[in-house]
């Protein structure tokens, strides 16, 4: 398997769709290299993987399936109710995949161009490589967990050196903090990944082109997005109705370009069971500005009953 660079993801029925759509996009911008991609999943629907399918006749590509027992003990004591439990399963990657070195990416990111230079990475003496996260998430995580001079990195991508990995007993150590931390893990993995990895510095940080969250926040989107190697699209996702509430400049339509080119091309757009009252405002100014005037008028007094249920 080492003849190929070899990307794991995580998902179920309800990620499937940007999974699918982020596996086309690194498809579609690397054809001159040879992919394994494989998945920890649960809960999917045969549907699911015929399209999977597709794609691997499309890229002659492989896509390996992996399913996950969720009634398991180890998969129980993991769900501390803040969070999917499948977010955990990245950590028992190292057990599954037979090779030196795995590319984990999240379910909500895209690829935009050659994943060569990251592959190329020497891990030697790393555990993992990862990128950074905002300056925001990186100082309120390091003084929640009470992480000293630490530079909190993101999970949605990393680059994991699986034989340093498993001599360490890295999963392990990390059910420890579950046990230890509880609910003090907010970002689940994300936080026990980074109270793992703070004392040794083991970890080889990447330039965020490699993780690149929260674009549409920063200055010069432009110029950053055509360095951008791997886009996460973090909390709204833009297979949701949601993603069309707020204008995210030179980004809005990269993810519906994708998707046109894969088996999820005729999808409708999904609605998010549960909105915020953040969200409940602006569905209802989506929909004026669409035309629907009952319709906003619903959501903006929903938006309302919602706000002042909150007290704010």
């Amino acid at each position: 398997m080492d003849d190929f660079f070899n990307i794991c993801y995580v998902f179920d029925h309800g990620a499937v769709r940007g999974a699918g759509v982020s596996i086309c996009s690194v498809c579609e911008n690397n054809k001159n290299d040879k992919f394994i991609f494989h998945a920890l999943c649960t809960d999917l629907t045969d549907d699911d993987i015929k399209k999977l399918e597709l794609i691997t006749d499309k890229y002659d590509t492989t896509i390996i399936l992996y399913f996950i027992d969720k009634s398991s003990e180890i998969i129980k004591q993991l769900d501390l109710g803040n969070f999917h439990v499948a977010t955990w399963y990245r950590i028992f990657i190292p057990y599954i995949l037979e090779c030196k070195k795995v590319l984990y990416i999240d379910a909500d990111i895209l690829n935009l161009s050659s994943l060569t230079d990251l592959f190329r990475i020497d891990m030697e003496n790393h555990f993992i490589a990862a990128a950074p996260d905002t300056e925001k998430t990186n100082r309120n995580r390091n003084n929640m967990l009470n992480l000293k001079s630490h530079i909190y990195f993101n999970a949605g991508v990393l680059l994991i050196n699986i034989n340093r990995w498993i001599d360490n007993d890295c999963s392990d150590k990390i059910l420890d903090i579950v046990k230890k931390y509880g609910q003090k893990l907010v970002l689940p993995d994300q936080d026990a990944l980074n109270i793992l990895f703070s004392p040794s510095g083991d970890i080889y940080y990447l330039d965020k082109k490699y993780n690149r969250v929260e674009l549409w926040k920063e200055q010069n989107i432009k110029e950053k997005l055509r360095e951008t190697v791997l886009l996460h699209f973090v909390q709204t996702k833009p297979w949701q109705e949601a993603w069309l509430y707020e204008k995210r400049p030179y980004i809005e339509n990269l993810y519906a370009q994708y998707e046109k080119i894969s088996p999820w091309k005729d999808m409708s757009l999904e609605r998010k069971e549960k909105l915020s009252y953040h969200d409940k405002r602006k569905r209802a100014v989506f929909l004026l500005r669409k035309g629907k005037i009952l319709d906003s008028l619903y959501w903006y007094k929903e938006y309302l009953k919602a706000k002042i249920m909150k007290g704010d």
